[in-house]
């Protein structure tokens, strides 16, 4: 006697409208009725067995259990899919590349906590039978909200492999010099290379009782983790006088191009440094929130004609510099405190037009979970049509800021009316 063995599974794609189901046969009083019993969104992954006795039909498994499906709401091909995941108080992106049978997945913030690593367990348990891997995790900036979450998946135990770690090359420490060694204007001590990380963190007097450093030494001490490096506008892919992150830019990436807008890398003594940036107009001491917020890793992904702009923990000094940068001509002026000051002599229609050549986009996470800490030009410059707000609902900070949505629900792309999303992470 022979067993015949199940067919082999095929990966395929929810499509063709916002929201498919699927079905289940239930039997009531002695009939058979298919009905429906779960609705996936366009572009969830499902796994079809094989054809059901009804020809327009699909037996098909999401995640473990089993259902059928209509053939017509099925299709290879993937999707661009983006997840803004509910961490809580923080940030935490999942980004998965479209069109590919092996696709890179990047995860770009963690939050503070484990949703991150049970959401990615739950995601990927049965998308391959290899140990699923990501090309990179992206630490956008030592605050923990953003970067704790990590833990878990740098763990030795960790379900996965991570190809990359990326960070914005400003690494906490114990001690006065909280982000390193300045002089009056730069923060002089960037990280940017494996070697140069993993030298600072041999030192345990700099580690001390710091969660960050001692994250990162983590990922150093793992053997399923790749290699840590800089992502800023130096330390990238150049190409086309602008920078990528490797592997995504226009020359080797089909699908899906992702250009790196911040942190803007200056010149020190030949070194490359990153400037200071202060509480107010009026200060030109260093605020060290302020300074590791805004130069965060700044991301621009772009599929198509699709724009997708993520903007990290931004603040006004740091906006007031972005568009300075790329939309004028003139050197920034030293020291940048915050935008009042910067922005006089400048004529600011001409330099937010200009950065909106960069900064354009369709859609926008907003910067700093719905913070008011924003410049209207910086918004103007996205001109995005539509906003995602990262915001805890048990958090101290009282995010998002009324103002901060009245800003975007009062300007429209070409008359339209914007979208706004807030939820809790």
């Amino acid at each position: 006697m022979t067993t015949q063995k199940p067919s082999p599974l095929t990966l395929r794609y929810a499509a063709r409208r916002p929201v498919t189901y699927l079905f289940r046969d239930v039997n009531q009083n002695g009939t058979s009725e298919r009905k429906k019993a779960k609705q996936i969104l366009w572009g969830d992954w499902i796994w079809v067995e094989g054809p059901d006795d009804q020809d327009d039909w699909l037996r098909v498994r999401y995640g473990r259990r089993r259902y059928l499906m209509r053939k017509r709401d099925v299709q290879t091909r993937r999707l661009l899919e983006i997840v803004f995941l509910d961490v809580g108080q923080g940030d935490g992106c999942i980004l998965t590349e479209p069109g590919s049978e092996k696709p890179r997945v990047l995860v770009i913030d963690a939050g503070a906590g484990d949703n991150m690593a049970r959401f990615l367990r739950w995601r990927f348990r049965d998308f391959t039978e290899e140990k699923p891997r990501l090309h990179a995790a992206v630490i956008t900036h030592p605050d923990k909200d953003h970067y704790y979450g990590f833990y878990k998946l740098f763990d030795s135990s960790a379900f996965l492999q991570i190809d990359n770690i990326y960070h914005n090359g400003i690494i906490e420490r114990d001690g006065s010099d909280q982000l390193g060694p300045t002089n009056t204007r730069f923060l002089t001590d960037i990280r940017t290379t494996h070697q140069s990380v993993t030298a600072l963190l041999k030192d345990r007097r700099i580690r001390g009782n710091r969660l960050y450093p001692n994250l990162l030494k983590k990922a150093i001490d793992a053997d399923h983790i790749g290699k840590i490096r800089a992502l800023t506008t130096a330390h990238g892919t150049v190409e086309c006088g602008k920078t990528w992150m490797p592997g995504f830019e226009p020359s080797t990436s089909h699908c899906l191009t992702v250009e790196v807008l911040g942190p803007v890398v200056e010149l020190c003594d030949g070194r490359p440094c990153l400037r200071l940036f202060g509480s107010s107009s009026r200060s030109t001491a260093m605020d060290v929130g302020k300074t590791k917020n805004g130069h965060s890793v700044l991301l621009r992904l772009q599929y198509g004609n699709f724009r997708v702009l993520l903007g990290g923990d931004l603040n006004r000094a740091a906006e007031a510099f972005l568009m300075l940068w790329y939309g004028s001509n003139r050197k920034v002026p030293l020291p940048l405190s915050g935008p009042d000051t910067e922005w006089s002599n400048v004529g600011k229609a001409s330099v937010v037009e200009n950065a909106r050549a960069r900064f354009g986009v369709d859609l926008m996470k907003t910067c700093h979970h719905g913070s008011s800490d924003v410049t209207e030009e910086f918004l103007h410059a996205t001109n995005a049509s539509a906003y995602v707000i990262s915001s805890g609902d048990r958090e101290s900070h009282v995010h998002p800021r009324p103002d901060l949505l009245g800003l975007l629900a009062g300007r429209g792309r070409n008359g339209l009316r914007r979208l706004a999303v807030a939820g809790d992470g």
